[in-house]
Order: structure tokens, then sequence, then C-alpha cells
């Protein structure tokens, strides 16, 4: 399948529902989709600073529940607003995958992350 992406520029991939890690690829993937099963992947432009590799908030991973979000290169700090859709909860929380898991307890919540330079 073609997507039509930028076949020189590296992507990262995130499966959601097996919340895996699947490295940085450009060109092309080979993914294995058992028999009877399903994989919902996210591709992201990998980003030479920190960004939203995915979120377990909803399918579309960061799409609508992560509005805005910015890297300030000055003060190396990712910001943004995290929203779960209204009475939505689950028992392990809300996770927002950058490097880091960061874990969101209320229905909406700001974040700052500040990184240390390289």
């Amino acid at each position: 399948m073609k997507l039509g992406l930028d076949a020189e520029r590296p992507y990262l991939l995130w499966e959601f529902w097996n919340e895996q890690y699947l490295g940085s690829h450009a060109g092309a993937v080979n993914v294995i989709v058992p028999p009877m099963s399903a994989r919902v992947f996210r591709l992201t432009p990998q980003r030479d600073h920190p960004w939203i590799l995915s979120t377990d908030m909803h399918v579309r991973q960061g799409e609508f529940e992560v509005l805005p979000c910015e890297w300030d290169a000055g003060r190396l700090t990712l910001c943004g607003q995290a929203t779960r859709p209204k009475g939505e909860k689950d028992a392990h929380g809300q996770t927002l995958i950058v490097r880091k898991e960061l874990r969101f307890e209320d229905g909406e919540e700001g974040f700052e992350l500040s990184f240390a330079s390289l």
C-alpha cells in the first residue's frame, strides 16, 4: 500500500493497540497483520526536537485530543493542551507518549515539558 509520504523523510511508527514503538523508517516499512486481527499505526515525521509520538486517549492518537502543541526551541520546552472526551476514563489513566509517558488524571490538563540540551 502506498501512502504518498515523502520517501526521503524518516517517520516514527507507533502501533496503537499493542502500544508499541516500531522505530524510525524512511521509504518503506513492512508490517505483519495476523489473521483475524487489526493494527492501527501512527506515522509522524521525525523531528530534530521532542514531539508527541502518540496517545492512548483516542484511536486517532493525538490528532484531536492534543491541541495546540508547540515546541519552544529557546526554552527547550514542549507545551500543549490534552483533552479526553468528557466522561471517558480507563483504568490506566490517560497517556501521552513523547520520550517518556505522561499520565493525566483529569479530563483536561495542560502540560509543559522541559528538556536538557543534548
